[in-house]
């Protein structure tokens, strides 16, 4: 809440409520020093409100003039101080001027309430036209008695600040809630969309628009494909009589072979006699 609210309206709020309270209670020293405290409050809530341009955030001072109605305002207070004698007299119709500029500020409040989507309410309505009177009264001069014209010029000051520190207050909770929803509502606004990859493209489903072809369908049904059988291979039988059979025939080979078969000693007798003769 402290970010947000208007320092300088705080501020000015309490010594308004101050000066009047002092002015009720203490009569003689407030008309004597009424000078000095004005001139000092004046100087205070000019440097308050140039302390604040300076911390504000730029996105906010950029549209607000506070550094210079502080100056004027500190310049103010400066004058007053340095002729006290010329403002001694015109005391009571500054203080008019406060008075009204409170009731003032209590209706930029209500319309302020009304622009960020509050209603405004008949309290708020009432106080700022008490004060607008009281401070209309005190300028005219309409009360001849002076005792009477100065409790009127105090609790109109009192009455002034007290109100303007409820009404900043509550202005302040209601700005506050409604900048949070603003944040809110723009953050909602500038989600970016996920980006889709290809990879995502290929598992989204495509969504044909517009006529679509159909296919003429055969009266004729379907024939079911005939199972596919497999023949499994016969086994490999050995018929035991063929082989007694070859073995035979192969002994019998080896015999007639062993029998026509001419050792070698005769062979070299036969063919020493072929070249002897």
């Amino acid at each position: 809440m402290l970010k947000t609210i208007k320092w300088s309206s705080l501020f000015l709020s309490i010594v308004y409520t101050a000066a009047g309270i002092g002015l009720y209670l203490y009569p003689v020293i407030a008309e004597r020093y009424i000078c000095e405290i004005m001139g000092g409050v004046c100087i205070a809530a000019g440097l308050l409100q140039i302390i604040g341009y300076w911390m504000m955030d730029i996105r906010r001072a950029l549209f607000r003039n506070d550094f210079v109605e502080g100056s004027i305002v500190a310049l103010f207070g400066v004058l007053i101080l340095l002729q006290k004698a010329a403002f001694q007299g015109l005391v009571p119709f500054i203080i008019a001027i406060v008075i009204i500029s409170s009731g003032i500020s209590k209706i930029q409040d209500g319309i302020d309430e009304g622009r960020i989507g509050h209603r405004p309410g008949w309290l708020l309505l009432i106080v700022a036209l008490i004060c607008i009177a009281a401070g209309v009264v005190v300028m005219l001069n309409v009360i001849r008695d002076e005792q009477i014209q100065r409790y009127v010029m105090a609790g109109g000051l009192a009455f002034g600040g007290i109100t303007d520190l409820w009404s900043t207050i509550s202005l302040n909770i209601k700005i506050r809630k409604y900048l949070k929803a603003l944040e809110e509502k723009e953050k909602e606004q500038t989600v970016t969309p996920p980006v889709t990859t290809p990879i995502d493209m290929l598992h989204e489903k495509v969504e044909v628009t517009g006529p679509q072809l159909e296919l003429p369908v055969s009266d004729v049904p379907e024939e079911e494909p005939e199972p596919i059988v497999l023949e499994t291979p016969r086994p490999l039988v050995f018929n035991t009589v063929d082989m007694d059979q070859a073995d035979v025939a192969e002994e019998m080979h080896e015999e007639a072979h062993e029998e026509t078969e001419v050792p070698e000693e005769e062979k070299k007798e036969a063919v020493k006699e072929e070249t002897d003769a």
